[in-house]
C-alpha cells in the first residue's frame, strides 16, 4: 500500500512545470555532460603522458570543466525563461516602466486632484491587439465623469515595425478609468513598442480625514488612517519605477511603502527594498515650491507584487 501510494505521489509530483523543467533541462545537458568529462579525461591522460605541454594540458583540464559548468548555467537558463512564459502566458514583457502620480488641490472642497505620467517600452511575445490602462474607482464620489471628466494630453505611441498606434479617450467601464492604444495590425511577436502620456484627473482622491473616513475601505487595509497610489506587477518589468509628488503645502505626513501579495504583506521584498535602499522619501522643488517625493526604483520586481505609497492626510 505504501509502495502504490508513494508511486501515486511521484506521478503527481511530476506532472507539475518545476518537475517537467528540470527533468528537461537535465536530460539536454546530459550529453554537454559526458562530453566535457570525456574531454577532460583526455586531457589528464595526455598530461599524464607528455604528450601536450604542461601549459596546455592545464589549460585544458581548467578550461574544460569550467566551459562546460558554464553552458549548462546558461542552458538551464534559457530553459527556465522559456517555461516561465509557458507558465504565466506572458503575451509581453516590459523593457522600462515608469508611473508617477503629481498631486495638486481640486476644486472641489475634500479632494486632491492628479496628473498621471505614465511611460512604457515592451516587446511583444505574442500578437497584441491592444495596450490598457486603468484605475479603479473605490466609492461614487471618485472620478467623477460627468462634472469633472479626465483629460488625455502629451499622449506618444510607436512601434517598431509597420502599422498604426491609436489612443482612444479615457471612459468609464464598470468600476474603473480606462483607455486603450490600438494597434493595427496587431504587434507582432518580437515587435517593441514605447508608449507615453499624461492624465488629468481633476477630482482624484481625498484630501483630508473626514473625506478618507466617509469612503469604503481598501480591500487590503493600508497602515493606519492613510490613503495611497498602488502598482500591481502582472508581468516580467526590467526597469521600475514608481513615484509619488505631493506639495508639502497640502499638509500630508507620514509618507511611506507598502508592499503586499496575494493579499499578504510581502515581508522578503520589503527587506529587499530596504537593504538596497530602493525606496526613498525626500524634499525636493517643483515649480517653484517644495514637495514631497516618494521614488521606487527597482529593477526585475517579483509578479504579484503590489507597491503602494500611502499618505497621512490632515484632518482638515
Amino acid at each position: 500500500m505504501f509502495s502504490a501510494r508513494k508511486n501515486r505521489q511521484t506521478q503527481s509530483s511530476a506532472a507539475t512545470p518545476l518537475n517537467l523543467l528540470v527533468s528537461q533541462t537535465r536530460r539536454r545537458a546530459r550529453p554537454l555532460i559526458i562530453a566535457g568529462t570525456a574531454a577532460e579525461v583526455i586531457a589528464a591522460s595526455s598530461a599524464l603522458a607528455s604528450k601536450f605541454p604542461l601549459w596546455l594540458s592545464s589549460a585544458l583540464i581548467v578550461g574544460i570543466p569550467l566551459g562546460t559548468a558554464v553552458g549548462y548555467e546558461r542552458n538551464k537558463a534559457r530553459l527556465l525563461e522559456r517555461q516561465l512564459d509557458q507558465v504565466y502566458h506572458f503575451d509581453r514583457k516590459y523593457t522600462r516602466w515608469l508611473t508617477r502620480w503629481t498631486m495638486r488641490e481640486a476644486e472641489v472642497e475634500g479632494y486632491w486632484s492628479g496628473t498621471h505620467r505614465g511611460e512604457r517600452e515592451f516587446v511583444a511575445l505574442a500578437p497584441i491587439r491592444s495596450w490598457t490602462w486603468n484605475i479603479n474607482r473605490r466609492s461614487d464620489g471618485d472620478l467623477p465623469f460627468s462634472e469633472y471628466p479626465p483629460t488625455l494630453s502629451n499622449q506618444r505611441a510607436t512601434r517598431s515595425g509597420d502599422g498604426l498606434c491609436a489612443f482612444n479617450q479615457p471612459h468609464k467601464l464598470s468600476s474603473n478609468l480606462t483607455f486603450a492604444v490600438e494597434f493595427e495590425p496587431m504587434l507582432r511577436p518580437g515587435e517593441k513598442a514605447e508608449i507615453s502620456f499624461d492624465l488629468d484627473v481633476p477630482r482624484f482622491i481625498p484630501a483630508t480625514l473626514t473625506t478618507l473616513r466617509m469612503r469604503p475601505p481598501a480591500k487590503i487595509a493600508t497602515p493606519g488612517e492613510t490613503e495611497g497610489c498602488t502598482t500591481d506587477i502582472a508581468c516580467p518589468i526590467d526597469e521600475f519605477t514608481q513615484e509619488v509628488v505631493i506639495p508639502e503645502r497640502l499638509g500630508s505626513r507620514r509618507h511611506g511603502l507598502q508592499v503586499l501579495r496575494r493579499d499578504n504583506d510581502f515581508i522578503v521584498e520589503v527587506e529587499h527594498i530596504r537593504q538596497h535602499g530602493a525606496f526613498s522619501v525626500s524634499r525636493s522643488i517643483l515649480d517653484n515650491e517644495p514637495v514631497w517625493v516618494m521614488r521606487l526604483g527597482r529593477n526585475h520586481p517579483p509578479l504579484s507584487a503590489s507597491y503602494r505609497m500611502y499618505w497621512e492626510l490632515p484632518k482638515e
